[in-house]
């Protein structure tokens, strides 16, 4: 397998206690399942790509990733990524949450019985995996040490990694996404850290878009009627931009326009749906003329990053129309891939993200 895909080796920090359980259990002990679980971007599936990078040589047959699908059994996908060796090979089965606890169990359990020569890492955030498995580690956030030392290899200067660990929550996955941010954007790292107040998410949003498990439902009721109250959801989301978060999509698309608004700019905010890629006409003039740009929202997770696609979509929209630009705005952050496509575009396209999103709040609540 190419493990340089991962790219884990020069990034991954810390857990070294986990790495020498897991090895006690494979090697010493017998055992043939571990999970692991734990909260989003905790480093479960970056932990099991390093135990396997680190010990290769035990897995004679093999290391195989494997996403595992709601779709079909467990078996099947098993069975379409690998044959059945005879020598030692480890599965790392990535995603075990798609599909009923007691169907997935069923399952797991007839892979052991028809492949004796695998060893399994299952992947999850959640589940009750004492009745299936050997052993179950439950990752926790990464101690400040460890995160400290993550934050200097991903390029932070030492003085503003130092006393700042507690706003990622422990998250390596949050801290790559800010790195790969403060990259291309003009702030400087101990501005983007600054940005990064009260930072804190579950992962999980509910049909209307608000965050599961967080908070009671006054909490969460950000607003009724958002033109009514506009300036005083644009001050909590500033302080607070969590609260981005618990407003639905629309409300979302409602709140970029108010922002553009108190920018200066003439806006018109288009239907809830068919809005054909452009959510929001945003106009300007100035002494050479007017300017007409294509705005469009996505409220998205921050760990589900936009990719290049939307961003050839919206360009393509923006050609076809003959705008002056397009803008896409979102409350997660952007993949390397639409970053570098955007790039060739830049007086076409511009991107914000989460960190954008809030240079834009700042010049707002100055206006």
């Amino acid at each position: 397998m190419d493990w340089s895909a991962y790219a884990v080796d020069r990034r991954f920090t810390g857990r070294r206690r986990e790495l020498d359980l897991l090895a006690q259990e494979f090697f010493n002990a017998g055992s043939r399942v571990v999970a692991i679980t734990g909260g989003l971007g905790i480093g479960k599936t970056a932990l099991a790509m390093m135990f396997a990078q680190t010990h290769i040589k035990a897995f004679p047959a093999g290391t195989y990733h494997i996403h595992t699908s709601p779709f079909e059994p467990l078996r099947n996908t098993v069975d379409s990524h690998v044959s059945h060796p005879s020598s030692p090979y480890l599965l790392i089965l990535d995603e075990m949450a798609g599909q009923r606890a007691h169907q997935q169990y069923q399952e797991l359990a007839e892979l052991r019985r028809t492949r004796p020569s695998a060893r399994f890492i299952c992947i999850a955030r959640g589940l009750d995996w004492s009745d299936q498995a050997d052993l179950t580690l439950r990752l926790g956030g990464l101690i400040d040490s460890d995160l400290h030392e993550l934050l200097e290899k991903l390029g932070f200067p030492s003085d503003v990694a130092r006393g700042t660990t507690d706003r990622f929550g422990g998250s390596p996955l949050f801290a790559q996404m800010v790195a790969d941010s403060f990259k291309t954007t003009t702030m400087s790292p101990r501005e983007v850290i600054e940005r990064l107040t009260a930072f804190y998410y579950s992962g999980l949003l509910g049909p209307d878009g608000r965050s599961l498990g967080e908070g009671t439902s006054g909490e969460i009721q950000i607003v009724s009627d958002l033109r009514s109250v506009s300036g005083d959801l644009l001050a909590r989301a500033h302080a607070n931009p969590k609260l981005l978060y618990d407003i639905s999509p629309r409300r979302f698309e409602e709140f970029v326009a108010d922002l553009l608004e108190r920018l200066g700019y003439k806006v018109t905010l288009t239907p809830a749906s068919k809005d054909g890629g452009k959510d929001i006409f945003a106009a300007k003039k100035d002494d050479l003329g007017t300017f007409l740009y294509f705005v469009e929202c996505k409220k998205y997770a921050p760990d589900n990053r936009v990719g290049v696609k939307l961003i050839r979509e919206l360009n393509g929209v923006v050609q076809a129309e003959r705008a002056t630009a397009g803008i896409l705005a979102t409350t997660s952050f952007f993949t390397r891939g639409a970053k570098a496509f955007q790039e060739r575009l830049s007086n076409q396209i511009s991107l914000k993200d989460y960190l954008g999103l809030q240079e834009w709040m700042s010049k707002a609540t100055k206006q």
